[in-house]
């Protein structure tokens, strides 16, 4: 089975209906947190910075890979020191294969483009395969990056079109906990796996 990484409010017609987020229910929104523009570039691209994600099953610690995606590290900082991911779920979990999140509206539509408010363009210059525990970012198509992201699951074969920026350096195991989730609908988690909050360490 071919699958593929969606987040916005449209996706390719030539796309397995179950690589898709097709959710239209109501959420009870209290986050109104978006931006005109991408974060102006503030971290230093030869910096070594990592990332706690504190979550509802335990953390994760992502080493960040300023020097092959300063563009993608330093809006995943900008957005964390901000505070964005804060009791964000991750509203997609396919067991095997990846667990997403990043979205405020918990529905992988980013409420139709209104989060974070602005696009950014990949960067695919130094090829890498998608192994457990790489992160990388959703899109909707090229140049299309928001605030969305994955972490890998398992090995798997993905087509090289979305931006690696990280990898978990520590807690695969709650990683694993999150892809062994019971999930419904779009491969939503049935109970919320809620990010708590994003701790960004320059090292």
């Amino acid at each position: 089975m071919l699958l593929f990484i969606f987040c916005g409010e449209d996706a390719s017609e030539e796309t397995p209906v179950e690589a898709t987020i097709e959710s239209t229910e109501e959420i009870e929104m209290t986050y109104d947190k978006t931006y005109s523009a991408p974060p102006a570039m503030n971290i230093d691209e030869k910096g070594n910075y990592s990332a706690v994600i504190e979550t509802s099953l335990g953390s994760i610690e992502i080493d960040l890979f300023a020097d092959i995606a300063p563009n993608t590290v330093n809006n995943f900082v900008n957005l964390s020191n901000d505070g964005y991911y804060d009791n964000v779920i991750f509203h997609r979990v396919i067991k095997g294969f990846m667990i997403q999140g990043g979205d405020p509206s918990g529905t992988g539509h980013g409420e139709m483009g209104k989060y974070p408010g602005y696009e950014f363009e990949d960067e695919l210059d130094y090829p890498m395969n998608y192994a457990k525990g790489i992160v990388a970012m959703a899109n909707r198509g090229p140049n299309t990056n928001g605030s969305q992201f994955f972490i890998m699951h398992v090995d798997y074969p993905l087509p090289y079109q979305y931006t690696i920026f990280g990898k978990v350096s520590e807690g695969l195991d709650t990683v694993d906990s999150i892809a062994n989730v019971q999930t419904g609908d779009n491969d939503k988690p049935v109970d919320d796996v809620v990010i708590k909050s994003v701790k960004i360490t320059e090292k």
